[in-house]
């Protein structure tokens, strides 16, 4: 596991990429969020490096499974969007889209890690 605040230069060395660029909260610039934005040139520097690394993007609150599950941060769905786009035209190189809970306890992390482990 290696965390980094900038896109390392080159990708073909990663096996797998979580991404937490969805989360970032900053006001929107002519209606694109900067998660999208960042988890676009993520998936445009893996293609350019040849990398085979599957990606995952987590939100928060970006999207609701029903009515006591309120959305806190719609903007982030823009991510969900870009995901389903990837998913479809690099199916090798998705590995999903993970809603996070408004509560962030072991139960919740656990959870994650299941999924981000599993084939």
């Amino acid at each position: 596991v290696e965390r980094t605040a900038a896109l390392p230069g080159d990708l073909s060395a990663y096996t797998g990429i979580v991404s937490l660029l969805a989360l970032d909260d900053a006001p929107l610039e002519r209606g694109v969020a900067p998660g999208l934005t960042g988890n676009l040139a993520l998936a445009q520097e893996l293609g350019r490096s040849g990398g085979s690394a599957r990606v995952w993007c987590l939100t928060r609150g970006a999207v609701s499974t029903g009515p006591s599950d309120h959305l806190t941060h719609p903007a982030q769905a823009q991510t969900w969007g870009l995901g389903r786009v990837i998913a479809l035209e690099h199916p090798t190189r998705w590995g999903g889209l993970i809603d996070l809970p408004r509560t962030l306890d072991a139960r919740a992390w656990q959870r994650t890690a299941t999924l981000l482990t599993a084939d």
